[in-house]
């Protein structure tokens, strides 16, 4: 396992279970393989070219729209995988999603940095909607680079 897809593991256990309480979903025996993925797409094709930064923003959103489980099904079956990514763009993967993420940050370049991934919160419907989300997102992975 690389030191980035360890640290994306302590940042995973750090958003299922903040408390300490030992929470553990049932599909927990995955987060290794989730964090080496997140990594591994990260190192190879980083936003703003910074592989730590994009792996906080992955983690984050995996954490918020499918709680790390791989086989997340969402939006009435419309959404799937770790980062929900709809069915229409034809692959789930996390390659997929970065890929998705990086036309996110493209399309939405004008915009200030909090609120390039408005693009993705919409499902790819322009950088006008979802701006919210994308900067309490955004902001919270800046926050989750910082844990250690």
């Amino acid at each position: 396992m690389s030191h980035l897809a360890k640290l994306v593991l302590v940042w995973m256990v750090h958003l299922q279970d903040p408390n300490g309480w030992g929470i553990t979903p049932e599909w927990a025996a995955s987060y290794p393989e989730t964090a080496q993925e997140i990594a591994d797409e990260a190192e190879a094709n980083p936003l703003l070219h910074d592989a730590k930064q994009t792996a906080s923003l992955l983690t984050e959103w995996s954490f918020h729209e499918s709680h790390f489980n791989r086989d997340a099904v969402g939006d009435g079956g419309g959404s799937l995988g770790l980062m929900q990514v709809g069915r229409f763009w034809g692959d789930s993967s996390m390659r997929k999603a970065l890929a998705l993420m990086h036309e996110s940050f493209r399309v939405c370049a004008k915009r200030p940095l909090a609120e390039r991934a408005a693009w993705y919160a919409a499902g790819g419907s322009g950088c006008d909607r979802r701006l919210g989300l994308s900067r309490s997102r955004m902001l919270a992975a800046k926050a989750l680079a910082e844990v250690r």
